[in-house]
């Protein structure tokens, strides 16, 4: 069996809008292989060649000058591609990947001349989160929250380090290492711990009125051919064959 890569991917950029001219200024990328870190990993900064906005700027920390002699996204576009390697079994997973990353990712991409990424190769890790947990916060920071997973060393944003985050929270949310889960949950007070929490319940009773008896019967004539009511069946049977 083909092992399959998938490339944890994180961005931080001058500004949230594309409409906007705004920039991706810094990659990073985590490679994972059968849903295990390999330690290959992608990281590079990038001169946007304009201003990052200031509230961009509070969120990630990354100044002006500070990017002033990193390369620009074509000159590093080509050494991208090559880490991504995308084949038949070889994926990119990110965090909000098809409504920000990815499009930011193939507005670069393609004034390269290098193919825009598909998005039958692309994960979507909020929209799995989403799914397993609705209605519950889906962020990042929630998610490591959710999973124990630390948040000490994340004073701002950074692409890297988001992208080491956001693979451990990953591969946790596929059950990949469901034991090593399990084994966390007994060591310390987690979401897997109120999980496995049972609660114990007094047992209630309805006090119903004639007409609820009588709705409840007229309800039981309508439906057709009852699976309770051959099981019931079944049973009588069953006891008249042992009683004679």
């Amino acid at each position: 069996m083909s092992e399959i890569v998938e490339i944890v991917l994180d961005i931080e950029t001058t500004g949230l809008s594309l409409n906007q001219g705004h920039k991706i200024i810094e990659i990073g990328c985590v490679e994972l292989k059968n849903r295990k870190r390999t330690g290959r990993i992608f990281h590079q900064y990038i001169n946007p060649q304009r201003k990052i906005d200031p509230e961009a700027m509070n969120v990630h920390g990354i100044k002006d000058e500070f990017l002033a002699d990193k390369p620009t996204f074509a000159k590093i576009a080509q050494t991208f591609n090559e880490f991504l390697s995308l084949s038949s079994n070889s994926f990119i997973v990110a965090h909000n990947a098809v409504a920000f990353d990815m499009r930011f990712i193939n507005h670069e991409l393609a004034p390269c001349g290098i193919q825009i990424i598909p998005h039958n190769r692309v994960i979507d890790s909020l929209l799995i989160a989403r799914k397993k947990f609705p209605g519950s916060p889906a962020s990042l920071d929630a998610l490591c929250k959710r999973f124990g997973v630390s948040l000490d060393n994340r004073k701002k944003h950074g692409a890297l380090l988001d992208a080491e985050l956001l693979a451990s929270v990953y591969i946790l949310m596929q059950g990949a290492t469901q034991n090593q889960i399990l084994l966390e949950a007994l060591q310390k007070e987690s979401y897997y711990n109120e999980a496995l929490i049972v609660e114990s319940y007094s047992e209630r009773t309805f006090n119903l009125s004639e007409s609820d008896v009588i709705m409840h019967k007229n309800m039981l004539q309508k439906v057709n051919e009852p699976l309770w009511l051959k099981r019931l069946n079944s049973k009588k049977k069953s006891l008249l064959n042992k009683r004679n």
